[in-house]
Order: structure tokens, then C-alpha cells, then sequence
């Protein structure tokens, strides 16, 4: 992590972390990563915020916040670059096929659950996408009638 991390905050490569969206961040243990943003503070959290999982419904129907996603969300609440990090990774390089419109608004609809959540930035994630999700699919259906498709 101290190696990875000395990367994402160089000045001149941390871009990378940016432009890209990594899964690493699933594979090293969520302690070491605790550890690591404890010891460099907001601008870790900026940094690994849009590689962050996001909160999903378990496969028993209840509203699950990944315990990493949780602590930099709750750690790091006051910080806006932090959250607007986290929203912009939540589908950063995700690809849709077939009827776009239906699966953002599947998608605005599924996080209904995550509207009471104790954290105020899960509060706020959901309602954003939400939003952008109703607004996303209205844009596609838009568009398709647009194209008489």
C-alpha cells in the first residue's frame, strides 16, 4: 500500500489514478489501507475515493456499504472533493448495452434503501444518483425517439 499510495500522491503520476478506475483497491486488505490513509489523511482520501466500491444491495435485500467505502465516507465527511471523487468513480468506465434508459433508471431506483442511511454522505450519494439516474434515462429515451429507434 505505502507503495501504491506513494504513487497516487506523486505530483506528477497521480493523474493515473484519475484516468483510470483499479480493482487493487479489493485485493489489499481494507486494515493496511485504514492504516495508510490514517497516516497521510484527505489527500489519500481524495485520491482512492473513485476507487472505492460502492454500496450495494446484499443477496438477502439489505442495503450493504463496504466497510472501506464506509470509513473514508464517514472519516473524510467534510471533505467535498472526497465525495465528489466517490460519486464520479460509481460507474467510471462502466459500459452499457441494450436499452440504457432502463438500467440507469433500475439503477436510481435500486438505491431507494440507502436513502435513510446513518451516514450522511450514503444519504447524499443516493440521492444523487438517483437524480442523475432518472435524469440519464430521461436524456436516453429522449434521444431514442429522437432517432425513431
Amino acid at each position: 500500500m505505502a507503495s501504491i499510495g506513494a504513487l497516487m500522491l506523486d505530483e506528477e503520476k497521480g493523474w493515473r489514478f484519475f484516468a483510470t478506475k483499479l480493482a487493487i483497491f479489493h485485493a489489499i486488505p481494507e486494515p493496511v489501507v485504514i492504516r495508510w490513509l490514517e497516516s497521510v489523511g484527505v489527500k489519500g482520501a481524495q485520491k482512492i475515493a473513485r476507487h472505492l466500491p460502492a454500496p450495494f444491495i446484499n443477496a438477502i435485500g439489505e442495503p450493504n456499504v463496504p466497510k472501506l467505502t464506509e470509513y473514508v465516507l464517514s472519516r473524510f465527511e467534510e471533505d467535498r472533493l472526497t465525495f465528489t471523487e466517490f460519486c464520479a468513480g460509481t460507474h467510471s468506465f462502466q459500459v452499457y448495452i441494450g436499452d440504457i434508459a432502463r438500467q440507469r433508471e433500475n439503477e436510481a431506483n435500486s438505491v431507494h434503501p440507502f436513502f435513510n442511511h446513518p451516514l450522511k454522505r450514503i444519504r447524499e450519494w443516493a440521492r444523487h444518483e438517483h437524480e442523475s439516474g432518472m435524469k440519464e434515462a430521461k436524456f436516453h429515451r429522449e434521444h431514442e425517439d429522437e432517432m425513431n429507434v
